[in-house]
């Protein structure tokens, strides 16, 4: 990396810094403050904050690994999201903001009564806020240490302070990630997920624009990936054509998609990390606006540069 990739670098761990120093003093005005952002915020910061939580080093790199494995369709595996978004737009947002909670798992306190409540809350906060926390951060800081030693070259030998150079960086980051939240609360986490998102989207933008112009627009890349001897219309295919269903195949994965996997999964009723900007939008309405803003950047814009660099992946190392 040259002085400038440097410089830029530090610049945007500074500005990170600065934004949990500005919002610490009115995070520590009380315990909704720093929670739920003295439920103030606006619907454009609460779904743009939820887009971006999603949003991790090893994202880009999935959905392209899916586009490159069968082609567009295979995306439905999170796209059927969406169909449980369309539900939690139109029936849990406004739920969740008008409970006037602090976290999901006092809700479950509210509902129930007694012991049973009591250890169902325990159980939720040690499997979510624990066991299911420290496996996703585990998988998220994995691929972003393979993305920074190829970014930065280091290798095996790299050392920083007498540490694996991956390493190093690995616990700085956390460490400063650690510092802005606690500092500043959730008023700190959504106006970094803010700029992280904008500052992520320029960059997916840039590099599918740089990538199509490499292989020269999407005529010559159509092109090379039938030379390369992949079927374009089945590479270009979002929905899967029509197939028996007796037998594993596209279709019936589609199928299990759309009609079970996204009514089954535990985030239907936007839930956990969702609900926690919920509880902070300044209305019924903000929070309803703000998950269909979430939902329709995630679905409809968010993948879309990283599906383009995908494709031309596969045009050009086949």
């Amino acid at each position: 990396m040259s002085y400038p990739d440097i410089a830029v670098i530090v610049i945007y761990l500074v500005v990170v810094f600065l934004i949990g120093v500005f919002f610490s003093k009115r995070a520590s005005g009380s315990t909704e403050q720093f929670f739920v952002s003295g439920r103030s915020l606006p619907w454009w910061i609460v779904g743009t904050s939820m887009v971006a939580t999603t949003f991790a080093a090893d994202t880009p790199l999935v959905v392209s690994g899916l586009v490159a494995r069968g082609g567009i369709y295979k995306n439905w595996l999170w796209w059927q999201w969406g169909i449980g978004g369309i539900v939690a737009v139109f029936l849990f947002s406004r739920l969740w903001n008008r409970a006037r909670i602090t976290t999901d798992a006092e809700l479950i306190e509210l509902r129930y009564d007694g012991v049973p409540a009591k250890v169902l809350r325990g159980y939720k906060a040690a499997w979510f806020g624990i066991v299911q926390n420290i496996i996703v951060i585990a998988w998220v800081m994995r691929a972003m240490t393979k993305v920074i030693v190829v970014v930065m070259g280091w290798n095996d030998a790299s050392v920083i302070l007498h540490m694996r150079a991956d390493v190093f960086t690995v616990l700085f980051l956390f460490t400063l990630t650690v510092f802005y939240t606690v500092l500043s609360g959730l008023w700190g986490v959504v106006i970094t997920d803010f700029l992280q998102f904008v500052l992520a989207m320029a960059g997916s933008i840039y590099l599918a624009v740089a990538a199509l112009a490499r292989v020269g627009g999407i005529a010559n890349l159509v092109q090379k990936l039938t030379t390369n001897g992949f079927d374009v219309r089945k590479v270009f295919t979002i929905v899967p054509g029509v197939e028996m269903i007796d037998r594993a195949n596209p279709f019936t994965e589609f199928l299990v998609l759309i009609l079970v996997v996204w009514w089954a999964s535990y985030t239907i009723d936007g839930g956990g990390y969702l609900a926690q900007r919920l509880f902070a939008a300044k209305s019924e309405k903000h929070s309803i606006l703000g998950y269909l803003w979430y939902s329709f950047a995630q679905i409809c814009i968010r993948p879309w540069p990283w599906i383009i660099v995908g494709l031309v992946g596969m045009a050009t190392f086949g």
